[in-house]
């Protein structure tokens, strides 16, 4: 039995597929200790004998991790062949069940996927370091979109500060307002009745 996980910020999604590349079972769990700890009972329960994680060394790390220290063969499986078995089989759209089962597919195949090595020392450390410059340059982003923001919303508020209402157009004899009945009357000419 082969498993395949689909890795995201928040869950994983799974799917178990016997060695034909039947789908035994589907599931999602969540992206976290309790995810982890349902996800080697299923993989258990199921005997699967290979796992593999596309994004083991992003979201699907501490997952990958648990696998290992539990003695589960986890392998990394490239997104770019999990992209290419989701397109060799036409109708089924990209989510994250389907990706998965694209995973578990590729790992029964495909028997030189590396596998996941657990980091320690300078490269944990760079892994670390690498995903708080992701999140620090995120909220800068977030940061400048937001002063971005403001400064149209203090900019427009200026502008309208600075229109005056508009004054009343005046009558060329300028004694009124033009349109209104209180005109002044122009002399009136003679007319000579014949």
């Amino acid at each position: 039995m082969f498993a395949g996980v689909d890795t995201h910020k928040d869950t994983l999604a799974v799917a178990v597929i016997d060695p034909a590349g039947r789908v035994v079972t589907q599931l999602e769990v969540a992206n976290k200790d309790s995810g982890d700890v349902r996800l080697l009972a299923v993989l258990t329960r199921h005997a699967v004998t290979r796992v593999g994680i596309e994004g083991s060394g992003n979201y699907g790390w501490p997952a990958a991790t648990y696998l290992l220290d539990h003695g589960v063969e986890v392998v990394e499986v490239p997104p770019l062949m999990t992209s290419r078995e989701r397109q060799s089989r036409p109708g089924q759209g990209k989510t994250d069940p389907v990706d998965a089962v694209a995973v578990a597919r590729i790992t029964a195949r495909e028997t030189s996927l590396p596998p996941v090595r657990p980091m320690t020392g300078d490269p944990a450390d760079l892994l670390v370091l690498t995903e708080y410059r992701d999140q620090v340059q995120v909220a800068g982003l977030i940061f400048a979109a937001l002063m971005f923001v403001a400064g149209l919303v203090a900019a427009i508020a200026g502008m309208q500060q600075r229109q005056q209402p508009p004054r009343a157009k005046r009558c060329p004899t300028m004694t009124s307002k033009c349109g209104s009945r209180d005109r002044l009357a122009l002399p009136r000419t003679r007319t000579r009745s014949p």
